[in-house]
Parts: structure tokens; sequence; C-alpha cells
């Protein structure tokens, strides 16, 4: 059994509603990166900022409803031209966010897993994977995606 390691830290969180269907897509990991046209808000809110996380939801969820709502790691962006029947007929400039889901099997003994607590504020927890039996836990716990676990943003290690 993992035992849980509590720590709490002011994690930058980054969080964009999304339509159902792309949601969908990104939750089975089908689509690796979220379209923002580049505008001067989505500008302010990217370029130059430093996330931990990125937060994505299913429209706009009641605050407890962890089933319409991904936590994944910060991995960045990159901007480029596509067409897309969402932007219309046109080629337009995004900001290809990438919200590709970490693999289970990348998992490893010695990494980490969290999984953020919201109330009454906000906390991650933590559990290192120490050996075979918490890798196949936390296997499971991340091929779970109402689980709310995520494999680790950064080394719990330094921090404990």
């Amino acid at each position: 059994m993992l035992d849980p390691v509590v720590i709490t830290r002011a994690m930058r969180t980054l969080t964009i509603p999304l339509k159902g269907i792309y949601f969908d897509q990104i939750a089975a990991g089908i689509k690796p990166e979220e379209f923002r046209l580049v505008t001067p808000f989505w500008r302010r809110r990217l370029v130059g900022q430093d996330y931990d996380l990125i937060e994505l939801t299913r429209g706009y969820p009641k605050r407890g409803d962890t089933s319409r709502r991904l936590v994944l790691p910060w991995k960045g962006y990159r901007i480029i031209t596509i067409c897309h029947p969402h932007f219309g007929p046109d080629h337009v400039e995004v900001f290809a966010i990438d919200v590709a889901r970490p693999a289970p099997a990348e998992m490893k003994i010695g990494d980490w897993i969290e999984y953020d607590l919201v109330t009454p504020r906000r906390h991650t927890r933590a559990r290192l994977i120490a050996n075979q039996d918490d890798l196949v836990t936390a296997g499971s716990l991340l091929a779970d995606p109402t689980s709310g676990w995520r494999a680790a943003t950064r080394d719990w290690g330094q921090a404990a």
C-alpha cells in the first residue's frame, strides 16, 4: 500500500474549459494538443507565464465534480498555423497547448504520483512508488481518469 506524504505548495494552474467532445478526446489520449487562437487575451495568459499544472474542464463543472476535470502537468505550448473547422475555413495562427497524458507505462520505482485536495485549501498529496506493488497500484490509479491522480509534476523527494 502506498503511504501518503502531504506537502503544501502554491501551484500555478492554467484552467481551460472545453467543449465535451474535445475534453473526451484528451481524456482518452486521442488529442495531444488543445488549440487557442493567438489573441491578446491568450498572449497574456501564455507568453512568459510559468505554470505547474493545466486543469481542463468539461464545460463549467461544480467545484467537487472531479469526473469533469483533468489535471495534467504543464508542458508548454507552441505557435502553429492550422486549418480547423472550429476556427472557420481559413488558416489561423494558434497556441497549440500540450495536453498529452503521461502514459502509466512510463512510471518506474522511485517516481511519484500526486493529486490535488481542494478543500478547505488547495493541497497536493504525493505518493512515492517504492516497490513493484506500488507500481501496479499507481498504474491503476493513473489509468482511471476519475481518480484524480497524475504523474508528479516535480520531484517530491526534494521537498520531503
